[in-house]
C-alpha cells in the first residue's frame, strides 16, 4: 500500500507510484531520531565532505525495465562536402578519373586527381578488377570472407565462397503512408543468418545486384583513452588510422574536434523497443524508408526536409547534399536513375552538377530550390561522423540462449570496439554490410582482458578474472560510424544489452545520493547525476523553495508498517560542485516534507530513493545538451556521514 499525500501536487503521481521500489528503510540506524533539515548549514558545499564511493559504480538503467527505448551517448561531427575524405565517388574514380576532373565541378580538380591512390584503394568490385584493392567480401551468412589481422583469433569465423549480393528489388511494396516503395535488399542472403533491417532480402527477385565488399584494416586495433584514471570513457577517446587507403588522408579529423573543419553535437541515439520481442531494441533506417539523417527534421509522410533537427541549428553546417547518386561526369546510368518513390532524379542531378556539384557547399540547396517538392524530398545533411558509447554490465545469466548482441548493418565505415579492442571492422565506402558483437563470445574469450588499453587494470577494475569476463562486471562499447558518400544512408542497429548505464547526454537522472549530517542536526544531500544540468535548471532548482506547490526532488521510503511513503523536498539551496568519475556532483539543502503543505517534515535516511520531479508549468529540468526530464527513475541514498 502506498500513502498518496501529494496527489494534488504531483500531476504525474500515478506514474511515479508505479515506479516505487520495494526498499525497506525501517531498520536504518537512527532513522527515527534525526530532526528535520534546518536552514543553518555548517557543512562545506565544495564537495569536501562528499565520500568518494569506490565500491559503488554509477547506477545503471535496466533498459528492459524501461521498456520503450534504449539510449546510447553519441557525438556527431558534421563536415562540409568539400572535405578531402568525402564525396570522392571512389568506385567511379577507378575508370573515370579523367572524365571527372575534366567535367569541371568544384573539388574535382588536379588536387583531387593527385589523391588517386586514396580513391582507388576502397574495396569494391571495380577496384578489385583493376588490380588496385581486393577489399573483403561478406558471405551469404553475413561473415567476412577472409582473415583480418586486426581482429582477435576468436572473431575469425568460417565463411562460404558465396558473396552476399545487394541491389534493387524487382517488386514494389506499400509503406505505412500508402505509397508505392521501391525496395533494395539482398538477393542471396541465407534466411535467418543475420539481422539487417526490414528490407534485408528482396521479397521476390532482384533487378540488379552488386557484391557487398568492405575495406578492412583502415584503423588500429586499440583505442586510446585520456581519462582512464577518472573512469571517463566517453570523453577523450581516440581512434587511430592504420593504413593510408580509401580516402582517409585526413582521418585524424573524423572523430576529433577541429574548429573550422567540423562541428560537434552531443546527443543520444534512442533505439526503440521491438514490439513483441521482449528485451530487444532496434533502429532501422535504409534506402527504402528514406535513410538516416540525424541532423535533419523530415516529414515521414512526404519525405520532405522541413528544417534542422530541433536544437541543432548552431551545431551543424546545414543541408549541403542531395540523397541521390550523382557522380560528376557523364554517368551512363544518369537518365535512368529513380528514387525509392519511383521518381526520376535525372533533372535534379543535372541541376546539382550545373550549380557546382556534390562538393560545392551551396549547389544542393540551389538545385533543390529549383525542383519543388522533389528537391525537398532529397535535400539532406550528409557527410557526418558519429562516435557512440555505451557502458554495459555483463551478466552471465543473460548469455544462456546465445548471448546478448549488438548487431549493425549499414553503408560506409563502421568500427566497433569493446573495452578498447576492435571487435567489428567494416571500413570503407560500401554497400550495406552487416556486423555483430556477441557478448558471450567476447566474455568467454576474455576480450580486452589480456590485450588492449585496459588490460593492465582488467583484474583490479574487476572486469576480468582468470582470463575471462567476471560476472556482473562493467564493460565499454564504442562504435565509430562515418557517412561519406551521397546516395542512400543505411543505418541499422539491433541490441539486447539488458543493463546499460544511464547515458551522459540523456535526460537528467539522479544516479545515487549521499547524506552529510551536520553537528546542528541539519542535512546536506549530495546528488550524482548522469549529465550536467543547464544553468537555467540549476537556478530554477535553487529558487524552487519560494513555490508552495512545486517540489523538484521526490523521495520514497517504506515505513515500518509496509506502506510506501511519499515525501518531497522543498529546496532552499542547490548548486553544482564538480565532475566526478561516474557523473556530475550537485549538493542541496532543504526540508523533506511529509505533506503537501510542508507542515510536517522528516529526516532523510539511507535507503530512501530520490528522483527529479516532472512536469511543471513554470520550468523543466534540462541538461546542457537540451534533454528534459520525462520520466521518474529512482536512485538510492547509499551513505550517511555524521560530522
Amino acid at each position: 500500500m502506498i500513502s498518496n499525500k501529494f496527489a494534488a501536487v504531483f500531476t504525474m503521481m500515478g506514474l511515479f507510484l508505479m515506479a516505487c521500489s520495494e526498499r525497506d528503510n525501517s531498520t536504518d540506524p537512527g532513522a527515527n531520531n534525526y530532526s528535520a533539515s534546518s536552514e543553518n548549514d555548517n557543512s562545506a558545499n565544495d564537495g569536501s565532505d562528499f565520500v568518494v564511493d569506490t565500491s559503488y559504480t554509477s547506477a545503471s538503467v535496466n533498459v528492459s525495465g524501461r521498456g520503450s527505448v534504449a539510449s546510447l551517448d553519441v557525438v556527431i561531427r558534421d563536415f562540409q562536402p568539400g572535405h578531402s575524405d568525402f564525396e570522392n565517388f571512389s568506385e567511379e574514380s577507378v575508370d573515370h578519373a579523367s572524365e571527372i576532373t575534366s567535367f569541371g565541378d568544384a573539388g574535382y580538380d588536379a588536387t583531387w586527381a593527385g589523391l588517386a591512390a586514396y580513391h582507388v584503394t576502397c574495396g569494391n568490385k571495380v577496384s578489385a578488377a583493376a588490380g588496385y584493392k581486393n577489399g573483403m567480401g561478406i558471405d551469404v551468412n553475413g561473415n567476412p570472407m577472409g582473415t583480418n589481422a586486426y581482429l582477435p583469433s576468436y572473431l575469425q569465423v568460417g565463411y562460404t565462397t558465396d558473396t552476399l549480393m545487394y541491389g534493387g528489388c524487382n517488386t514494389t511494396l506499400t509503406d505505412a503512408y500508402g505509397r508505392s516503395i521501391t525496395y533494395r535488399g539482398y538477393s542471396n542472403k541465407t534466411a535467418g543468418a543475420f539481422n539487417s533491417g526490414d528490407n534485408s532480402a528482396c521479397p521476390s527477385g532482384i533487378d540488379w545486384a552488386q557484391p557487398a565488399i568492405f575495406t578492412p584494416g583502415m584503423v588500429q586495433k586499440y583505442l586510446t583513452f585520456d581519462n582512464m584514471a577518472t573512469g571517463d570513457f566517453l570523453n577523450g577517446v581516440h581512434i587511430a588510422k592504420a593504413a593510408e587507403e580509401c580516402d582517409n588522408s585526413n582521418f585524424a579529423q573524423w572523430f576529433e574536434d577541429v574548429p573550422g573543419v567540423n562541428m560537434r553535437m552531443e546527443t543520444t541515439l534512442d533505439i526503440p523497443a521491438v514490439t513483441g520481442q521482449t528485451g530487444y531494441y532496434e533502429l532501422n533506417y535504409n534506402y527504402s524508408n528514406g535513410g538516416y539523417f540525424p541532423l535533419d527534421s523530415i516529414d515521414p509522410a512526404t519525405s520532405a526536409r522541413v528544417g534542422y533537427k530541433t536544437g541543432t541549428e548552431s551545431m551543424q553546417w546545414g543541408p549541403q547534399s542531395l540523397s541521390i547518386y550523382c557522380p560528376p561526369y557523364a554517368y551512363e546510368y544518369a537518365n535512368a536513375q529513380t528514387d525509392y518513390l519511383g521518381q526520376s532524379t535525372y533533372s535534379l542531378c543535372q541541376l546539382w552538377l550545373g550549380n557546382g556539384g556534390p562538393r560545392n557547399s551551396g549547389a544542393a540547396q540551389a538545385a533543390a530550390g529549383a525542383s519543388g517538392a522533389l528537391g525537398l524530398q532529397h535535400l539532406r545533411n550528409y557527410n557526418f561522423t558519429m562516435m557512440g558509447f555505451a557502458k554495459f554490465k555483463y551478466h552471465a545469466v543473460n548469455q544462456t540462449t546465445g548471448g546478448e548482441v549488438f548487431d549493425f548493418a549499414g553503408d560506409d565505415d563502421m568500427w566497433i570496439y569493446v573495452d578498447g579492442v576492435l571487435a567489428v571492422d567494416l571500413g570503407g565506402t560500401h554497400l550495406p554490410v552487416p556486423g555483430k558483437v556477441n557478448v558471450k563470445t567476447l566474455a568467454d574469450n576474455g576480450h580486452g582482458c589480456a590485450e588492449g588499453p585496459l588490460a593492465a587494470t582488467a583484474e583490479a577494475d574487476r572486469r576480468c578474472a582468470g582470463g575471462v569476463w567476471k560476472d556482473n562486471s562493467w564493460h565499454y562499447l564504442h562504435f565509430f560510424y562515418a557517412d561519406r558518400q551521397t546516395d542512400g544512408s543505411d543505418f541499422y542497429i539491433r541490441t539486447s544489452l539488458a543493463d546499460m548505464a544511464a547515458p551522459m547526454f540523456g535526460e537528467p537522472l539522479i544516479l545515487y545520493a549521499e547524506l552529510v549530517k551536520n553537528s546542528d542536526g541539519s542535512f546536506r544531500t549530495y546528488l550524482v547525476t548522469n549529465t550536467q544540468l543547464s544553468a537555467a535548471s540549476v537556478a530554477a532548482l535553487l529558487n524552487s523553495g519560494a513555490s508552495s506547490t512545486y517540489f523538484p526532488i521526490l523521495d520514497i521510503r517504506k515505513t515500518s508498517t509496509g506502506v510506501m511513503d511519499t515525501l518531497a523536498y522543498k529546496v532552499s539551496d542547490f548548486s553544482y560542485v564538480k565532475k566526478v568519475a561516474n557523473g556530475y556532483l550537485y549538493t542541496f539543502m532543504g526540508s523533506l516534507c511529509a505533506d503537501a503543505a510542508c507542515a510536517a517534515t522528516v529526516a532523510p535516511v539511507v535507503g530512501d530513493s530520490l528522483a527529479f520531479n516532472y512536469p511543471n508549468e513554470t520550468f523543466q529540468i534540462t541538461s546542457t545538451s537540451g534533454k528534459t526530464v520525462t520520466s521518474l527513475i529512482w536512485a538510492p541514498v547509499i551513505r550517511l556521514t555524521v560530522k
